[in-house]
């Protein structure tokens, strides 16, 4: 799917991202978010309230420092269209020693240049694995 159309379908604020990885030799970004299901608008009250989405960008570039968004909250998402390839903004917030949770929070964007995305829903697994 187009990236304007994720946005469409899916809303992201306060979900999280599990983890990132890039394969740079296939140019694919893939990002595992704990997905506030009870958000979406296709959400009944039988369904899980958070389930892992994941998500697979195609012939992606610009892709740097993804290690630092690992467990990172989502605030918001954008979609900037070019006539190449469209760009997603993921703002996020993270602390700055997830561990301890001490720090103080940092705002920080994760910038992906991408053809299309592939959406995985991964339903059956559990709130928080």
């Amino acid at each position: 799917m187009m990236l304007s159309e994720l946005l469409h379908k899916y809303c992201f604020h306060d979900s999280s991202i599990k983890t990132i990885s890039y394969e740079a030799d296939q140019r694919e970004l893939t990002i595992l978010v704990y997905l506030c299901n009870w958000i979406q608008e296709y959400y009944t009250e039988d369904m899980k309230e958070v389930v892992l989405l994941e998500l697979r960008f195609n012939n992606a570039s610009s892709v740097d420092n993804t290690g630092m968004f690992n467990e990172a909250a989502i605030l918001s998402c954008e979609v900037v269209l070019k006539s190449d390839q469209s760009t997603i903004s993921i703002f996020t917030e993270l602390w700055a020693d997830p561990q301890s949770r001490s720090d103080n929070l940092q705002y920080k964007t994760l910038m992906v240049k991408a053809d299309s995305v592939d959406v995985i829903l991964h339903p059956s697994i559990s709130d928080y694995d």
